[in-house]
């Protein structure tokens, strides 16, 4: 009789175990629990469509903007390349070797550029001078003879330029004022053309009167 009431028991709660699962999944699988969990995943994959359009234009502008910056780039290498061998030359002034006679003066012509230079010529052009009798010369151009040519001069190399204006133009009186353009034409190195140097001087009178060079901007007084 024990037997069969401990089987009873034991079906009983076997059965109430299962009722219980059977509710507890029933509760999961209410109406109002898929409703949920569907607005859920509808709610994500939204967020998802939001974030990937919200990524989209940010990688389309990072890549718009990469490619401009190697369109800027590139040719800012090229120009900042090619000025790296523009030819420098210079051409400054010294005092008169003759204090009462300003064309005495030497002009040292320097070649401080990256690169050696060719064929070098000069001329030196008298733009306009006045003597003290009131004689005024203009335009007058000059050249340097061949004893400034250059076949070459490397970098850092030097050459000395005259304007022989006194030799070539003569006159008794005394200058009062001159401006010269010493002229300089070179072949620079692995190029085939040749390159012009223009430099303009100007004299000025110190307290004794006495004619110094000074470098002024090129172009009309």
């Amino acid at each position: 009789m024990s037997g069969q009431k401990h089987k009873g028991w034991r079906t009983i709660t076997e059965e109430r175990l299962s009722a219980l699962e059977a509710t507890s999944k029933n509760q999961r699988n209410r109406p109002e629990d898929i409703d949920n969990r569907q607005e859920e995943e509808g709610q994500a994959q939204r967020e998802g469509q939001l974030a990937s359009r919200t990524r989209s234009p940010l990688k389309k502008t990072l890549r718009a903007f990469g490619i401009l910056l190697t369109l800027f780039a590139t040719p800012l290498g090229i120009v900042t390349g090619y000025l790296a061998l523009v030819p420098k030359v210079t051409i400054v002034e010294s005092e008169p070797t003759n204090p009462g006679e300003p064309f005495s003066a030497k002009f040292i012509m320097s070649n401080d550029g990256p690169l050696g230079i060719n064929s070098v010529d000069g001329a030196c052009i008298v733009a306009d001078m006045e003597y003290a009798n009131r004689t005024v010369v203009l335009n007058n151009w000059i050249g340097q003879g061949p004893s400034v040519f250059k076949p070459r001069m490397e970098v850092g190399e030097r050459a000395t330029l005259r304007c022989s204006a006194s030799e070539v133009i003569h006159s008794n009186a005394p200058i009062l004022h001159a401006n010269i353009v010493m002229v300089v034409s070179f072949r620079p190195d692995f190029t085939w053309w040749r390159l012009t140097r223009e430099d303009r001087f100007e004299t000025i009178a110190d307290s004794k009167g006495l004619l110094h060079w000074a470098p002024i901007p090129l172009g009309p007084k």
